[in-house]
């Protein structure tokens, strides 16, 4: 019987994990479709198509860059394909990468990241978004489209920073990355990097006329609450902006609720552009393109009874300015090469002192950046980011990720392998022993 379950229990033990895991990854995506899920034809022809897209680009574009999709089958397809990119699930994430993501304006909630239809294009070429992946269009990016396939259009952003660059010491200062005002701290990002000081990449629009319908207000601790009068009434909060700009515009409004119901609508001119403050949607929402010296009216329309909010912010985004500001970070590209996930390699060329080399990757006290070969100091950058100091010449970068407790971790393992080796040497010479006794 003890032979028998010695046999059973490892089995045992890996279909419960496995069976975990199956759930976890379920239950992972609100928005997946659990029938598509169990699909074997829909999951092999997703599969295909996808991996087929991926191909075509990596041949144009063999170097180092970060791909997103605004449609998905898993958060995790990323990991799936062996693409870096934004939409992502896992416990496991740091908290302030996470909380980072939502100060961006990416489409963030607890430790869900969906790309969706984005934040701004400037948020997209600071991240290092190369490639977009769209089963439609785009509404508020210029991005030119490269090639269509199987349904999926592939865009390529022209003002993709690169995932390393060379940035002077108003990086260093960083950002008030607190403040409740998402495009201002694009601009403060903006000018961190080396931006013009009398330039804004987000510009404000004229402040727009606002009215109800069906709805009363009230001044709260956290914000304005607004309530349905009749619950069997459409309720509407609708603001009117006269356009001025022909530059894309984005919404933003401050709210402390975070729920997993549907809260709201956003539509456009009555042109419904998609859930808003709902489980698959936080953050800034693109609204699109419009004429200048026209007037468009935008709704939120409440899908629930209650509803707290506090300011909304509408704003145009100064392509030309982004895509020139993107020109000379460009230039001052390090072009890193990667073996794996973990190690990260190339080389640059400094032409003065007094800079930093800027990273998009995630500050970790795993990753270590040499330069030269010689280990330098990493410094936690707008609370979440990482950069180095860096002295003239021409060098080589070296990035290698070990997890925090690895090395111990290995050691300890080891350690309890000659234990074990010990014992079961130790067990097989006893009986010999016990034999000799006897003899004796």
């Amino acid at each position: 019987m003890k032979k028998l379950l010695n046999i059973i229990f490892p089995f045992f033990l890996i279909f419960s994990l496995l069976g975990i895991n199956f759930q976890t990854a379920n239950a992972a995506d609100g928005q997946t479709d659990d029938s598509k899920i169990s699909n074997v034809g829909y999951y092999s022809e997703f599969i295909t198509k996808v991996d087929s897209l991926l191909s075509r680009i990596n041949l144009m574009d063999n170097s180092f860059y970060r791909i997103d999709k605004d449609f998905q089958r898993d958060l995790n397809d990323a990991m799936q394909f062996h693409y870096y990119g934004l939409t992502h699930y896992s416990s496991t994430t740091k908290t302030d990468t996470l909380s980072f993501l939502s100060k961006l304006g990416v489409n963030q909630t607890y430790y869900w990241t969906r790309y969706g239809s984005g934040s701004t294009a400037f948020v997209d070429s600071f991240l290092g978004i190369r490639y977009l992946l769209s089963d439609g269009e785009l509404p508020a990016r210029p991005y030119p489209k490269l090639f269509s396939q199987d349904g999926i259009n592939v865009f390529k952003n022209p003002a993709a920073f690169p995932i390393c660059f060379l940035v002077g010491e108003s990086v260093v200062l960083g950002a008030d990355v607190y403040t409740k005002n998402l495009f201002e701290l694009q601009n403060q990002l903006y000018h961190s990097l080396g931006g013009k000081p009398d330039t804004q990449i987000m510009v404000s629009a004229k402040h727009p006329d606002i009215s109800y319908q069906n709805i009363e207000t009230e001044n709260i601790e956290n914000g304005m609450n607004y309530s349905k009068i009749d619950e069997n009434r459409e309720s509407v909060i609708s603001w009117k902006i006269e356009v001025d700009n022909p530059n894309p515009l984005y919404l933003y409004v401050e709210s402390p609720d975070r729920t997993n119901d549907d809260t709201a609508e956003i539509y456009v001119d009555n042109v419904f552009i998609g859930k808003y403050l709902s489980v698959d949607r936080y953050g800034i929402l693109p609204l699109g393109k419009f004429q200048t010296g026209t007037t468009i009216n935008v709704k939120l329309k409440m899908l629930q009874p209650n509803l707290v909010l506090n300011q909304a912010h509408f704003y145009y985004e100064d392509w030309n300015l982004l895509l020139d500001f993107s020109q000379t970070k460009q230039k001052n590209a390090v072009n890193l090469n990667a073996d794996n996930n973990s190690h990260l390699f190339g080389n640059v060329v400094v032409s003065s002192d007094d800079l930093y080399l800027f990273f998009s990757i995630p500050y970790d006290a795993g990753w270590s950046v040499s330069i030269d070969g010689k280990v330098a100091e990493t410094i936690r950058i707008f609370d979440s980011l990482m950069a180095v100091e860096i002295s003239s010449g021409s060098h080589t970068v070296d990035l290698q990720y070990i997890p925090p407790g690895f090395n111990t971790g290995v050691f300890i393992s080891v350690l309890c392998l000659i234990v074990m080796i010990a014992i079961a040497i130790w067990r097989k010479r006893k009986p010999r022993l016990d034999d000799s006794a006897k003899i004796v």
